[in-house]
């Protein structure tokens, strides 16, 4: 009886000095982020007899451009063209057009969006540049010429929300030569496009 007894003891002994481990990482993985909200509605400046007379600018007229990124961030902006009519058979220099940001120490920074230009390469067989087409979409190349507009930190809407201002000034137009009544009466129109990217 007492030997059955010794070896139960001893087994219990053995059984509690045994232990195993096993181990993984969790891993947490942050994205990129960077998203723009700004509307795209049409904006519209009107002459009228009075002020095309002696250029008085139309009301200047603003866009809230907000921006979240938990990255350093640019906002570029380009135009696709100059002021056109419809069917393009008259223009108004695209320098008519002056956009301002403030410049956070109660000024402002103000530029005329750059003009996209299509891509050309000179064709050696005529010895003449030609257009450059996208070997897959089959869609001319261009260079967008795209100016900064806006920068800054990481941040959310509340701190990344700015006003861009524009004006309006057929002045800058030389072909008018401060004649504005040799601009033809018609509706203009451009498209800005505005790029949000890290920095």
């Amino acid at each position: 009886m007492k030997k059955s007894l010794f070896t139960i003891a001893f087994a219990c002994v053995a059984m509690a000095g045994y232990s195993q481990q096993k181990s993984h990482k969790v891993n947490v993985t942050i994205p990129e982020v960077i998203d723009m909200q700004m509307s795209e509605d049409d904006m519209d400046f009107e002459y009228t007899e009075t002020n095309i007379n002696d250029n008085t600018d139309p009301e200047t007229q603003s866009r809230e451009v907000r921006v979240r990124s938990n990255v350093a961030w640019n906002v570029t902006v380009y135009a696709e063209s100059d002021f056109e009519n419809a069917d393009a058979s008259a223009s108004l220099d695209l320098g008519i057009l002056t956009l301002s940001v403030p410049d956070g120490e109660g000024g402002s920074s103000d530029l005329t969006p750059s003009k996209r230009e299509q891509v050309t390469a000179l064709n050696e067989e005529t010895g003449l540049l030609e257009p450059v087409v996208d070997l897959v979409s089959g869609e001319p190349v261009y260079n967008n010429n795209a100016q900064t507009i806006l920068s800054g930190e990481k941040g959310g809407y509340g701190v990344n929300t700015n006003d861009v201002t524009y004006a309006i000034s057929l002045a800058n137009d030389s072909s008018i030569d401060e004649d504005y009544f040799l601009a033809d009466p018609d509706t203009y129109s451009t498209t800005l496009v505005y790029t949000v990217s890290a920095e």
